[in-house]
């Protein structure tokens, strides 16, 4: 499953093996954001909603609200929900406590946690932020 954004630059992908006993389905979402999402099962595991996004680095508030109406109809049809991507959040330095200087960053943050999702990177992974 791919999918890319219309104008230009970045896009995400879903990879998955599919000789594991787990079933994969793509989960519907109306959005235009470059994201995708999946549903996995297993027989000896609850669902799990897998969601991957790519966020520009100049996205500004409308991307924002996008992305939280996205994240927020998969948080109410999946009780387990992992979000993977490329943010682009620089600004936030340390996920252990994150706070940012930055309005729309913050805004993340503030979506994330009232979602009860926690980051497992917990610095940036670009040499550059």
């Amino acid at each position: 499953m791919k999918k890319f954004n219309k104008k230009g630059g970045g896009g995400v992908m879903i990879f998955c093996k599919v000789n594991l006993g787990i079933k994969v389905q793509e989960v519907k979402v109306k959005t235009e954001l470059p994201a995708v999402s999946v549903l996995l099962k297993s027989e000896k595991l609850p669902p799990i909603c897998l969601s991957t996004l790519y966020r520009y680095d100049y996205s500004g508030h409308d991307f924002y609200k996008e992305a939280e109406k996205y994240f927020v109809c998969l948080i109410k049809r999946y009780k387990n929900l992992t979000i993977i991507g490329d943010l682009n959040l620089s600004s936030v330095t340390d996920w252990n406590l994150p706070i940012s200087n930055d309005s729309v960053h913050e805004s993340y943050i503030h979506l994330f946690n009232s979602l009860g999702l926690r980051s497992l990177i917990d610095q940036p992974t670009h040499r550059d932020g």
